[in-house]
């Protein structure tokens, strides 16, 4: 209570700091720019220009204007087209002989500057935007819009404009002369938006910045880790080639000229060595690095042989080499010439602290090697690193320190920078946030940490909605809870490493709570905020595991275009995503001696699910551990392994009579518990195998399966419908059970021995249920609109319902009749005989609010042809659905009267309390009579 009391005050607080500190949408209005959402102003009531066209030298309000560019320049032109579409969604009158505000070239200004004056009496009455280049104009325009329009380029499909008057006054108005002379974002939401890089003031990206957006440096073909390829001795991942060898620098300078030759645009071409951290040491070379005290000089001597071989032919041409990996501490002897830059990456540091005030001692050895090449290098790059690559979808706490190495760079001679980030998909977790931050950061990298926070606030109150503050305040505590973790911070770093598991469980009810909030206020910016709680619905799923809700989660960020990872190896593997449920074994264990120790702390009565020893938590357990050893290792002999898409299944050997897998079993409380066992074999065919535990009779199994499927059915001698395996007096505390797998008679000698595919443990109950009362009966109190899938009546671990209660009864015997059922991978499927037109499966759903609710139904089918089956609920006419699967798998497609690409079902009119529903598969007309009867896979229900 006391905790609930603590959330309701933080919520009064954070909704008064949204109504009191950021102005709210009252003073802004909804427009459409093409198909993108933009918030202008309505523009006022002062639209009519006093009578000599220019502002009221008093009130200074530019109520119209005249806009003119001089000269033929195609981004003075389009500046011109820009300033006056924003102008007039301002309210300012465009007229000819208003007040004149003037475009036009300064190259004294220098490339990309700009400054900007106005003159509001006397006989130069007008403003005028002068640029060092037709870049620069375009950056006095965005930047007199910010500034004194109020207009705010968040997105690509995002800004908002302020209903303030535009108030001028005499003299200079805004001037900037760029602090970096290259300014590089790859961040998805930006990478290929020329429009929006210009804007945002980046100039460099995946996006073609020439004609009307003024141009940019361009690699073209020659973009890092090119070095292999130049010399033609390898590819980026190869070792990296003797650079003493004259062959290999002629190789070079000749396939660099091919490359400027094959495209005239490239103004920068990267000589940077392989990714990888071999390199030659032969006797030349290693000579070499001695006497430079660094391969770095080894690196440079080269590169400047090719940059003054191609200097008299090319004298604008830039050349660019990496300080990265073994070669980011500067030589002592080689300096770079005047046309080479050196980008210096800014990897294994930590990400949570600012660089020049970090006391790790990676952070300490960057700050030196920044130091040393300031000093060498008029021409230094950086390349920086501003996510996690392996982790996408998990928070990274380094907003904290954007600002501060932005200004530890500039301080360093930095003249260009490269915030890298995720330029491969939609961002689960803060991109759009962390680029655009960036962008300001890269464009005054001076600000104070006000400006720095007013940046952030601005872009969370207008992308998030209403309830920002809570967004806000969960970065906050990221950023307090990483604080004290600076070793451990990387670009790579696994969940719990910097933040830890049990940080993020003392925290869980208060992180639920600020991100539920966000959602509740977020208004039409809903999307935005589900997104972004992907980063700590991702973190839960691992604090919690649960098989059925991470395939979930997996498959909707698939349908959200966000990637795991940079590198594919840990993309979109569940193995790898979700390693409390499966596990990469192959660095653990070693043939031979491949059996485990399992150690279960568990709560009397819970069932606990393992795939080869890894926890899929359904329920509450005291503690898990996993040990990846055997419990007694004179047993390895005859144990042997195998690993198939990141499962790791064990098997015994069946030539070896005392080959046994090994488990040791802590319970809380001693008792009868059923020890339930799944297999796996890898090919197809009717087997018997038999298993037996701590040296009692064998069971043998009669295998009926497909290809790599788990079992679908494991009988017992007494040939029940599901095998619980054997029962066990456990006593509290410590048990070791010894399970010892044979192969038995078979009408096929060509198959493979059966391996040990999961197991889990389960108190016995007095009375076991009745295997062929198995039907469902699903009893559901939801908060109102919440999406709620059932596998069969197995609840996934969206647990934000109020109660959840599931029984394997029918809830009206009398319909049994008719109603079969079928098992597949430990999930019950339910299903109604064809022939049996009065057979139904019967379902009590208990819903909070009265109202209309989709109900909406997933089928699965076994065999992999196309046809046709039709449902109906609660006598409505039957919905046709045409399958189109493989083997085994979930419908691809299920289509409505109305071949909507997704079958929400039927709509109900569903009462308070408890409501009954009826529903009825049949089988209707197919190209093939021998295909199988269609079962009810699952279903959800969610509010109209």
């Amino acid at each position: 209570m006391k905790k609930f009391l603590v959330y309701l005050l933080l919520a009064t607080l954070l909704l008064l700091s949204v109504s009191c500190t950021i102005p709210q949408g009252d003073d802004q209005t909804t427009t459409s720019k093409g198909d993108d959402q933009t918030t202008t102003p309505q523009g006022g009531d002062s639209t009519t220009a006093p009578q000599d066209g220019h502002p009221d030298p008093e009130e200074s309000v530019l109520k119209s204007a005249d806009v003119i560019a001089i000269g033929e320049n195609e981004s003075v032109l389009y500046a011109r087209e820009e300033l006056i579409e924003y102008l007039q969604a301002k309210g300012v009158q465009i007229a000819e002989g208003a007040f004149p505000i003037t475009l036009s070239l300064d190259e004294s200004l220098g490339s990309e500057s700009f400054v900007i004056n106005a003159s509001l009496e006397g006989n130069d009455v007008g403003m005028t935007i002068k640029g060092g280049d037709g870049r620069g104009v375009l950056y006095g325009v965005y930047e007199f819009l910010e500034e004194y329009a109020g207009v705010r380029y968040f997105t690509a499909t995002l800004e908002t404009i302020s209903d303030d008057d535009i108030v001028l006054k005499d003299g200079e108005l805004l001037s900037y002369t760029p602090y970096f002379e290259t300014r590089r974002l790859t961040w998805y939401c930006v990478a290929k938006n020329a429009d929006l890089c210009t804007k945002w003031g980046v100039n460099a990206c995946s996006a073609d910045l020439s004609g009307v957006y003024g141009g940019q440096m361009n690699y073209g073909s020659l973009w890092v880790h090119t070095i292999g390829k130049l010399t033609e001795t390898g590819g980026a991942a190869d070792v990296n080639p003797c650079l003493t060898d004259e062959k290999n620098l002629l190789t070079a300078i000749k396939n660099v000229r091919a490359a400027l030759e094959a495209d005239p645009t490239i103004t920068i071409a990267s000589i940077s060595q392989n990714d990888n951290q071999k390199y030659c040491t032969c006797e030349n070379c290693a000579a070499i690095i001695a006497e430079e005290g660094s391969p770095s000089g080894l690196m440079l001597r080269f590169v400047n042989a090719i940059a003054e071989n191609l200097e008299a032919d090319y004298p604008d041409l830039i050349i660019d080499t990496l300080a990265y990996q073994y070669t980011q501490a500067a030589p002592k002897v080689t300096v770079p010439r005047d046309n080479v830059c050196v980008r210096l990456c800014a990897d294994n540091n930590c990400y949570v602290h600012p660089k020049g005030e970090c006391t790790f001692a990676y952070n300490v050895k960057f700050k030196q090697n920044i130091e040393d090449w300031s000093k060498i290098c008029d021409r230094l790059y950086i390349w920086d690193y501003t996510t996690n690559y392996r982790f996408y979808v998990t928070p990274f706490a380094n907003f904290g320190s954007l600002r501060e190495n932005m200004q530890f760079y500039a301080e360093h001679n930095v003249k260009g920078m490269f915030p890298q980030g995720n330029s491969q998909s939609e961002s689960g977790e803060f991109g759009e946030l962390r680029a655009y931050l960036l962008a300001q950061l890269m464009w005054n990298p001076y600000m104070t940490e006000e400006e720095y926070y007013g940046h952030m606030d601005e872009f969370l109150e207008a992308y998030y909605g209403a309830g920002w503050s809570y967004i806000r305040a969960y970065i906050d505590k990221l950023q307090e809870l990483a604080w004290d973790s600076c070793s451990k911070t990387s670009v790579t770093e696994t969940p719990f490493t910097v933040i830890t598991k049990l940080e993020y469980l003392e925290n869980e009810e208060y992180f639920d709570f600020l991100w539920d909030n966000a959602e509740a206020n977020a208004g039409d910016r809903a999307e935005y905020v589900h997104r972004s709680r992907f980063q700590w619905r991702y973190i839960q799923l691992l604090l919690h595991p649960d098989e059925i809700a991470c395939l979930l989660f997996t498959d909707e960020l698939t349908s959200y275009n966000i990637r795991y990872a940079e590198n594919n190896t840990y993309n979109v593997s569940v193995d790898k995503r979700f390693p409390d449920l499966y596990a990469s074994t192959s660095a653990n264990y070693t043939p031979g001696t491949a059996t485990k120790e399992l150690e279960i702390v568990s709560t009397a009565g819970v069932k606990q699910y393992f795939y080869d020893g890894l926890p899929i938590k359904y329920g509450t357990l005291s503690a898990i551990t996993i040990a990846a050893k055997n419990n007694d290792k004179s047993l390895s002999s005859g144990v042997q392994y195998e690993i198939d898409n990141g499962i790791f299944s064990l098997y015994t050997d069946p030539a070896q009579a005392d080959s046994k897998l090994v488990y040791k079993v802590t319970v809380a409380e001693a008792g009868t518990y059923n020890l339930c066992i799944g297999m796996k074999m890898d090919d197809d065919g009717h087997y018997w195998n038999s298993i037996s535990v701590n040296g009692s009779a064998p069971i043998e199994m009669d295998f009926k399966m497909e290809s790599t499927a788990v079992a679908e059915s494991m009988r017992d001698a007494n040939e029940s419908a599901y095998m619980t395996g054997y029962q066990l007096e456990l006593q509290a505390g410590e048990n070791i059970i010894e399970i010892s797998i044979a192969e038995s008679q078979s009408s096929n000698t060509a198959h493979k021995t059966m391996h040990l595919r999961y197991l889990y443990l389960i108190k016995a109950e007095a009375t076991a249920p009745d295997p062929d009362a198995d039907l469902t009966k699903l009893v559901l109190n939801s908060t109102t609109g919440v999406e709620q899938t059932f596998y069969n009546g197995l609840p996934s671990a969206y647990t934000s319902l109020g109660v959840l209660k599931i029984t394997c009864n029918n809830y009206d015997t009398s319909l049994s009749t008719g109603v079969m059922k079928a098992t597949y991978n430990d999930i019950t499927h339910c299903y109604t005989d064809p022939t049996n037109a009065n057979a139904k499966l019967v379902y009590k759903i208990t819903v909070a609010e009265a109202g209309t609710y989709n109900l909406c139904v997933e089928m699965r089918m076994k065999d992999d042809k196309h046809r046709w089956n039709s449902i109906s609920v609660n006598g409505s006419a039957p919905i046709e659905m045409d399958f189109q699967m493989e083997s085994t798998a979930v419908a691809e497609s299920m289509r409505d009267a109305n071949e909507s690409a997704y079958m929400t079902g039927y709509q109900l009119e569903l009462k308070a309390g408890e409501n009954i529903i009826e529903i009825s598969i049949a089988e209707s007309q197919s190209s093939n009579t021998a295909h199988k009867t269609m079962h009810l896979r699952y279903l959800y229900l969610k509010k109209s």
